[in-house]
């Protein structure tokens, strides 16, 4: 009984749209259920929904409820029940809703709702990107993701001679590396070492070594000593 008073509570004094908390909710839910659907579904959009959401559903039922309660409360005491009693109380509840509108809930709206929902979006996207730069952060470089490829094709007994843009673009499937990189870190790889600057020599270092980390957690031997054999070719080429 508590549970329903609190509940009725929030309804009349038009609390629960405003919580925090709700909003939340509500944004979060909105934007996962239409990904499902839609998985390039943007926050911009669920911004929208929720902001539709709180005038159709929080504002209209609010103010229903309260014309609702007002008409039934007038009807009995309305002697003069006629053909343009119905048409004036629509006109009553037209004008009392334009009022509301200005006074109270559009107020409610810009001053109170917006900016939460705003402040929910932006954290939600931050969290997002958060993730995204994690993601990145864990993956291989492309000249690494390409050297991995190479040993394995070495072991399997894959030939990967005459490299093509197109071959980088299949792999791009395997790696979701861009096709272009992919393409040009196996030729670098297959084809003659060439000149190298200090800074491609140390990016290569780098990738090697993220290359050679990967082999040893995974205890493959020959990819160890694919990316030594590779070493030593680049820095034999960077030293003439």
């Amino acid at each position: 009984m508590k549970q329903i008073l609190m509940s009725l509570k929030t309804f009349f004094t038009f609390d629960r749209p405003l919580e925090n908390t709700y909003i939340q909710q509500a944004f979060v839910t909105t934007h996962e259920n239409y990904r499902k659907d839609y998985p390039g579904w943007s926050t911009s959009a669920t911004r929208k929904k929720v902001i539709a959401n709180y005038w159709i559903k929080h504002v209209l039922t609010h103010f229903g409820a309260f014309y609702l309660v007002s008409v039934l409360i007038a009807l009995p005491f309305s002697t003069n029940f006629n053909q343009f009693a119905f048409p004036g109380f629509f006109l009553a509840g037209m004008i009392s809703l334009s009022v509301l509108t200005f006074w109270l809930y559009g107020q409610l709206f810009y001053v109170d709702f917006l900016p939460k929902l705003d402040t929910i979006i932006e954290n939600y996207e931050g969290k997002q990107l958060q993730h995204f730069k994690k993601c990145q952060r864990a993956q291989m470089s492309n000249f690494a993701a390409a050297v991995v490829y190479f040993a394995f094709a070495n072991a399997s007994g894959l030939p990967i001679s005459g490299v093509t843009r197109q071959y980088g673009r299949l792999l791009t499937h395997l790696f979701g590396k861009d096709p272009d990189a992919m393409h040009e870190d196996l030729k670098l790889i297959t084809c003659k070492a060439k000149k190298l600057s200090p800074h491609q020599q140390t990016e290569i270092e780098k990738s090697l070594e993220e290359a050679r980390s990967f082999f040893e957690g995974i205890e493959f031997p020959y990819g160890i000593e694919v990316v030594a054999n590779l070493d030593r070719k680049f820095k034999k080429r960077s030293s003439t």
